[in-house]
């Protein structure tokens, strides 16, 4: 899957531009204000105050809209006739590789994300921030996998169009509504280091079962997912 999203020509058409359009948006709602500074960004974020956690957190759940859009490009592809390869192979677990599919989009995708607002807690505000940021982490990656079960229903581009029923379109926004409710809940904890602590033990928790309820994905499961569509 890392692999054909580096390549595929056509991935990288349906998924980069909407990628794009998602962080001209982010920096849009920082930068809202046209007299805002690079001080006053810096100063923000030293001090914590409202607008400095905002961006914080907005920097890693805003992420996982980009993230939707990978996760629905590596179901499709224009070559999708040569996934016969994976109903002849010795797997005897197919959510096996619908799960390393899912964590090669996590890592290209949500890892820079992580990884730069990590740098810029630690710079800008210290090491009292890291709480926050590894829930903030929990509960993106609690997020992925969770439109993951929605949306990733097919075997890594081996389809050539995928058209959500009602009902998966329905269950997408209402994860959507999940994130922007866990990340709202998270802003008004942020201060409570005690229940910040708590709640990284209770997302990680979560999206470990979650996970493996992919990984135990069948084949009768999948198959009957290709039948119906």
């Amino acid at each position: 899957t890392w692999k054909m999203m580096l390549r595929s020509r056509d991935f990288k058409m349906k998924v980069y531009p909407g990628i794009g359009y998602m962080i001209v948006i982010l920096f849009v709602m920082v930068l809202k204000n046209g007299d805002i500074s690079a001080a006053q960004i810096q100063q923000s974020l030293m001090l914590q105050n409202s607008k400095g956690k905002l961006m914080i957190l907005l920097l890693i759940y805003f992420s996982s809209l980009m993230i939707t859009t990978a996760l629905g490009g590596i179901v499709m592809s224009d070559k999708y006739k040569a996934a016969w390869i994976y109903f002849v192979t010795p797997v005897s677990k197919p959510g096996e590789i619908i799960a390393g599919a899912v964590k090669a989009v996590v890592v290209m995708f949500f890892t820079p994300f992580a990884i730069l607002a990590l740098v810029l807690g630690i710079s800008f505000v210290g090491y009292t921030v890291l709480p926050n940021i590894l829930l903030a982490i929990c509960n993106q990656l609690f997020i992925i996998t969770l439109i993951s079960i929605v949306s990733v229903r097919y075997l890594p581009f081996s389809t050539s169009t995928y058209k959500p029923s009602f009902t998966s379109v329905l269950k997408s926004t209402l994860m959507m509504i999940i994130g922007f409710v866990v990340g709202a809940v998270h802003y008004f904890i942020y201060s409570h280091t005690w229940l910040v602590l708590i709640l990284i033990i209770v997302s990680a928790t979560a999206t470990y079962f979650l996970f493996k309820n992919i990984y135990s994905y069948s084949w009768r499961k999948i198959i009957s997912e290709y039948n119906d569509n």
